[in-house]
């Protein structure tokens, strides 16, 4: 390091050596971080081990910006070196300016450091659905997979005798997003159920993934699921498995957050997840006016969107027949406003997919809006089904079964 004037005050000196070794450690980091947190990073934490075009396309820009930071933070030690004397010199003449803006950044890092520990203690297990916050990533992380990367146990694929197999199909709903144990998600419950009460053995194989569409689940029925020679198909439908097909239908985004670095920090930071997820809350409940609902119905709207899942549901019968394997649809409700519910346009649909396909069916609205929606939801911020949802889809499922005598 250059010479420092020796004139210049003790605090003058500290601060300036201080300021380039905070530049060179930043400068550092930025590098590393350019490098480390590629796209093998992510994927790591991908709970389907895919990563959407618009997050690799996030990732490139947010190395990009790193390289850019780490520039200009070489360029900033450059120029502090170079005028090393006369930077001192400032620092100097405004000791008392400095020492006022060091007592400021100190304390608000301070607030920041307890802030993220109290968030970390608090938050931990704080969750809304795919990878989506620091909570969300644990719990995903930490969902044993069997063989063919279910979240269940490992099954053989010749069934056993007396042995009656019912293959559970959806996205996080039947995953069982939020809840910790996969044995109180409702295909493992069912499957208790099921052998509480008869001699025949029963298998639920839960085949739920996160985000997947009616088009997914169907590739993980061709793909995966008939390879175990189910007897039953059980396809958990939600809202959002109408996939948005229709480029008349331009859906934005309507949740804030900061540009490129803003999936990092809210995955990263408790306490920045929590500001963000908590701001875009009350954001969409009082301000925006549910966006959310407004861009499912317009999905519901659209006839190119409908008769696309016409025609997957198509298949589906196709391969129900030529298996001689009954399928029943489970209709999930948005768990939110059940009082005066603005999507059973989504419900009326679903049920007449069901009827034109001869598919036994199940409407969860009907059970749960009879129920307080606190009891029904893992949290506010995440409105997946809790234990009791999972327990109340259970037993309707397997009231259905008995009525229609599929449980024989």
């Amino acid at each position: 390091m250059p010479e420092i004037n020796k004139n210049n005050d003790r605090f003058a000196n500290i601060f300036y050596k201080s300021i380039i070794i905070i530049l060179v450690i930043l400068a550092f980091l930025s590098f590393v971080s350019s490098g480390y947190l590629d796209e093998d990073f992510f994927l790591k934490k991908s709970q389907d081990k895919e990563l959407h075009s618009d997050t690799i396309q996030k990732i490139y820009i947010f190395q990009k910006i790193l390289l850019i930071a780490e520039t200009f933070f070489v360029f900033l030690i450059l120029i502090f070196l170079h005028f090393n004397k006369k930077i001192c010199n400032c620092i100097d003449k405004n000791k008392l300016l400095f020492q006022n803006l060091l007592l400021l950044i100190g304390t608000i890092l301070v607030f920041i450091f307890i802030g993220e520990i109290i968030a970390r203690i608090t938050l931990s297990n704080d969750s809304v659905g795919g990878d989506f916050g620091p909570g969300s990533i644990k719990f995903n992380l930490n969902i044993p997979r069997n063989q063919d990367g279910m979240r269940d146990r490992d099954f053989t694929i010749i069934k056993p005798e007396n042995t009656i197999r019912i293959a559970a199909i959806g996205d996080s709903f039947t995953y069982g997003w939020g809840i910790e144990n996969s044995n109180n998600v409702y295909p493992k419950v069912l499957e208790k159920k099921l052998n509480n009460i008869s001699n025949i053995n029963y298998e639920v194989l839960n085949f739920g993934l996160p985000d997947s569409n009616t088009e997914d689940e169907l590739l993980i029925i061709k793909e995966k699921a008939l390879k175990y020679n189910p007897d039953i198909i059980i396809l958990g439908y939600y809202i959002n498995d109408l996939e948005n097909i229709d480029s008349n239908n331009i859906e934005e985004n309507f949740y804030i957050e900061m540009p490129y670095i803003g999936f990092i920090l809210r995955n990263s930071f408790y306490l920045y997840y929590f500001f963000e997820t908590r701001s875009n809350y009350l954001i969409e409940r009082f301000i925006l006016k549910d966006p959310y609902s407004k861009i499912i119905q317009k999905r519901f709207e659209s006839e190119i969107n409908k008769n696309h899942s016409e025609t997957i549901f198509k298949e589906l019968k196709a391969i129900s027949k030529k298996n001689k394997m009954p399928v029943l649809i489970v209709s999930f409700p948005a768990i939110y406003k059940l009082d005066d519910y603005y999507l059973l346009n989504a419900n009326e649909f679903i049920n007449e997919i069901a009827d034109e396909n001869d598919f036994y069916f199940v409407d969860m609205f009907d059970i749960y809006k009879n129920y307080d929606e606190n009891e029904l939801i893992v949290s506010i911020y995440d409105r997946h089904p809790s234990e009791f949802g999972h327990e109340l889809a259970a037993d309707a499922i397997l009231n259905e079964l008995k009525e229609k005598k599929l449980s024989d």
